[in-house]
């Protein structure tokens, strides 16, 4: 069944994979991840280089089929930048590198459940 799925049909449809195809699952998650590291680095107001140098992403969990994908800044400042204050308005850098590596997962998860 090609093409667009309800959230239910896709997870039933990844249900189906075979579980040797997890490692590449993640391994595709992670490559996702790197591109939206890059991306947010790209993007992020650099002063001193420590909020750029404190963004990254992970894959942490990894539960049969449930896998998590984390991004963090972890500069206590870093929410400040993102969503801006009562002095400065925001200056997003961490939505777009989620948004991207959301996308490319979605992307290529798709494309592996099109081939079952």
């Amino acid at each position: 069944m090609p093409g667009i799925y309800t959230p239910v049909q896709f997870a039933a449809r990844l249900r189906d994979f075979p579980v040797e195809s997890r490692p590449l699952i993640k391994a595709l998650m992670a490559d996702a991840a790197a591109s939206g590291e890059t991306l947010s680095k790209r993007l992020v107001p650099v002063d001193t280089g420590a909020l750029r140098d404190s963004i990254g992403y992970r894959v942490t969990s990894e539960r049969g089929w449930n896998f998590l994908l984390q991004a963090q800044a972890t500069m206590y400042y870093a929410s400040f930048v993102e969503g801006g204050t009562s002095r400065m308005g925001p200056r997003s850098y961490m939505r777009p590198g989620v948004e991207l590596a959301a996308d490319q997962i979605e992307i290529l998860l798709g494309e592996m459940v099109d081939l079952l």
